[in-house]
């Protein structure tokens, strides 16, 4: 079996659940906050290691915290990876999600 090389991104994604998606210039009280591994490079890493045990990922963190969860998550998981270390910090995503409420008539 080859060995599946992946070269790209990975951030840390901070998501929020709010009732209303904060518009330009206002405050909204979050839900439920949440942070975890992402990227786009580092998401399809972790669907193929699901898939198949030959894989390794390539991508750049900082020296920072961030990092440390990042090499962590992949320790976790057991998806072999090799990391350039920036002097820039690791990436960051943030994101919000809009809570839908069913109304129960």
């Amino acid at each position: 079996m080859s060995k599946i090389i992946v070269v790209g991104s990975i951030c840390i994604d901070n998501v929020t659940y709010t009732k209303k998606i904060p518009m330009p210039g206002t405050t909204v009280n979050g839900d439920s906050f949440f942070r975890n591994v992402g990227g786009k490079g580092a998401n399809q890493a972790s669907a193929i290691n699901n898939l198949e045990s030959n894989v390794i990922f390539f991508g750049s963190v900082g020296k920072d915290q961030d990092a440390e969860m990042v090499k962590q998550t992949f320790l976790q998981y057991n998806l072999p990876y090799k990391l350039n270390e920036s002097s820039k910090p690791t990436g960051a995503a943030y994101i919000w999600c809009e809570t839908v409420h069913a109304e129960v008539s």
